[in-house]
């Protein structure tokens, strides 16, 4: 059964504005090239993923995470990129467990980087709760949605371009939770 819902607009359309804040893992200019390879590369998984080519782009998505972190770094940002697309191919694959794999490792990354009110601290939360949805942990999933509730509220204008993808989860979570009051708030 595919998600009736695509996160990974919102992963996309937040991730390239903070890139500039990440601190990479190698300086340099063969690390900047190599960087922009990587980026191009999440790129074009991102295009198959958003074109449903989801069993197409996986092996792709695992070779460049391998990549990534093996030549930048776990700590560059496009290592988080690359764990991002990966997951929401599992997401999409409804391999739930592998996904939230994913956005747990980028979650934890992203808060070491750069904190978590931001956009793509916002987008991988939606993941986890996504993928905690799946897996069926429904207090883990309302937990990760109340969380990218609070950030959203705090700055709606900021992280427009998730409020769909948020609002869709977090009426797919609330039917989950069985707390349908919550949902028609949605």
């Amino acid at each position: 059964m595919k998600l009736p819902f695509k996160i990974l607009q919102v992963l996309w359309f937040g991730i390239p504005l903070l890139a500039s804040q990440w601190a990479p893992g190698q300086t340099g200019l063969a690390s900047v090239s190599k960087a922009r390879e990587y980026s191009l590369a999440n790129r074009q998984v991102w295009e198959m993923i958003h074109n449903d080519q989801f069993a197409q782009a996986l092996p792709i998505a695992q070779a460049l995470t391998r990549e990534t972190a093996r030549n930048l770094g776990k700590d560059h940002f496009e290592y988080v990129s690359s764990l991002s697309n990966l997951g929401m191919i599992y997401l999409n694959l409804e391999e739930f467990s592998l996904a939230k794999v994913q956005f747990e490792e980028a979650r934890t990354l992203t808060v070491q980087a750069i904190g978590r009110s931001n956009s793509v601290y916002l987008s991988l939360a939606i993941g986890l709760a996504a993928a905690n949805r799946g897996i069926g942990i429904i207090d883990e999933a309302v937990r990760w949605i109340a969380d990218a509730w609070q950030i959203w509220s705090s700055n709606p204008a900021a992280h427009r371009l998730s409020a769909g993808h948020l609002l869709s989860e977090r009426v797919a979570t609330s039917i989950a939770a069985g707390n349908l009051d919550l949902a028609k708030e949605s």
